[in-house]
């Protein structure tokens, strides 16, 4: 590297960046920017956005009041207007990568700023950390509803199944009813029991569409001490009911694990 053409002056970029003053309000730090003493030297730039660097990092550490100058380099102790840094970022200078999204010396002067204001200025009061607690397990405990409703009608049901009968149903009726704006259909089976005696029921469930026509077969189970207890074999008898209750509850569980968790940090107080 040639010799800096300026009297008292090592190579470009080991003390010719101490002469360039530094600025917070210039933000083209990537632009090239020549040092006086110095002219058309462009390691002097490098190491220029260098020190703005090794400033954002002081920054970032030890705070800002507006009032410190760029740090010195080399392994002198870095003062500045009688402020000494005890730390040392020489590695930081000697690293030649890009800078990163959270090292740019634009994002450290703006984490410079929100260091000189008040810091109930830039967010707003949230809930105790024990109150969002409290407030996750209220909600993990309602969940205990759905789960012990849930429980109760599988319960009913592989009772009814343990004595249940399997017959072949007639399709006997299709039975209107509502209005004519809403009009459903109920469907009327007939069976015989194993006794020989000739029933028939209807369907608790209407349906907006015929679910047969008159005269086919569908298989029932029916309850053989009560005959008018029956159900058709489908999911839709035995685990819709269920499967909506137990996804409502694991819907709580989950909310009540997130708000035990982080509900202190998003859940604000109104004033």
């Amino acid at each position: 590297m040639p010799p800096c053409p300026a009297a008292n002056c090592g190579p470009c970029g080991a003390s010719c960046r101490r002469a360039v003053p530094f600025s917070w309000a210039s933000h083209s730090y990537l632009a090239p920017r020549l040092s006086p003493r110095c002219p058309g030297s462009t390691s002097a730039s490098l190491s220029q956005r260098q020190d703005r660097f090794n400033v954002g990092i002081s920054v970032q550490r030890h705070g800002f009041d507006g009032r410190w100058g760029p740090p010195l380099s080399g392994d002198s102790p870095m003062v500045t207007k009688g402020r000494p840094l005890i730390r040392r970022y020489r590695h930081r200078a000697d690293n030649r990568r890009p800078w990163s999204a959270w090292e740019h010396p634009v994002r450290q002067t703006y984490i410079a700023n929100m260091m000189t204001r008040e810091p109930d200025a830039r967010k707003r009061p949230t809930i105790n950390v024990w109150t969002a607690r409290l407030a996750g397990l209220a909600i993990v405990s309602l969940a205990i509803v759905p789960a012990w409703l849930a429980r109760e009608r599988h319960r009913e049901n592989q009772a009814f199944l343990a004595k249940a009968v399997r017959v072949q149903a007639v399709v006997a009726d299709l039975q209107a009813v509502g209005s004519a704006d809403d009009r459903r259909l109920v469907p009327v089976y007939r069976f015989q029991d194993a006794e020989g005696r000739e029933h028939s029921v209807r369907s608790p469930v209407a349906y907006r569409h015929p679910p047969a026509t008159i005269g086919q077969s569908v298989p029932l189970l029916y309850d053989p001490g009560n005959p008018e207890a029956f159900k058709q074999p489908s999911f839709v008898s035995f685990w819709a009911y269920i499967t909506v209750l137990l996804a409502f509850a694991g819907t709580l569980v989950l909310f009540g694990s997130v708000v035990f968790a982080r509900g202190h940090r998003f859940i604000h107080r109104r004033h």
